[in-house]
């Protein structure tokens, strides 16, 4: 069995249906509508091997709680892949498609440092050709927690976002495999 980390190579969270020119970009937020987007660049590795997990893997901030008599807040979210390119942008247009099909709901772990999250069905899609990579976007409840994680850019970079794939049948990286070179 081996394993494969991929860093995030953008990320950035907007709030839903606001047109903005400046952005925050070492944190993501989650819930309180906002969405959050995330890139991944997939190595060709990823595309010989036959996958057997993957998990998406975010790193919690510390935020300030507020409290509210308000209706109580839930701990629902969701991810997608998405189906069109993002920008930072896409709200001044129209926002990106996305994978109803392939979403995968989760709960926040509200003791836990980090979330993680299983993705294994969409990343086999990308591997498999079924789907290209474009990203992903995590959405709460318009009545959900608001989350708050380390983006690609924080300054700590062993927090930044990842996906952490398994695959079966390798230990070693395919530059290490064993050969014979013949001189003549």
């Amino acid at each position: 069995m081996g394993f494969m980390d991929l860093t995030c190579t953008g990320s950035v969270s907007l709030i839903n249906g606001i047109q903005c020119f400046t952005y925050n970009n070492d944190k993501l937020r989650i819930g309180q509508n906002f969405i959050t987007y995330l890139s991944f660049e997939l190595p060709p590795a990823v595309f010989f091997t036959p996958l057997k997990e993957a998990k998406l893997i975010l790193f919690k901030l510390p935020m300030k709680v507020m409290e509210s008599t308000a209706s109580p807040l839930t701990d629902q979210y969701a991810l997608f892949p998405l189906l069109d390119y993002f920008s930072v942008y896409s709200s001044w247009y129209m926002l990106p498609r996305f994978d109803d099909s392939l979403r995968v709901d989760y709960e926040d772990q509200p003791h836990m440092s980090y979330t993680e999250i299983d993705i294994t069905t969409i990343a086999a899609a990308w591997s498999e050709g079924k789907l290209e990579n474009r990203g992903l976007v995590l959405t709460g409840a318009p009545n959900g927690q608001e989350l708050t994680y380390a983006s690609d850019q924080y300054e700590t970079a062993g927090m930044r976002p990842r996906i952490r794939l398994t695959y079966e049948g390798i230990s070693k990286p395919l530059s290490m495999a064993p050969c014979t070179v013949e001189v003549r």
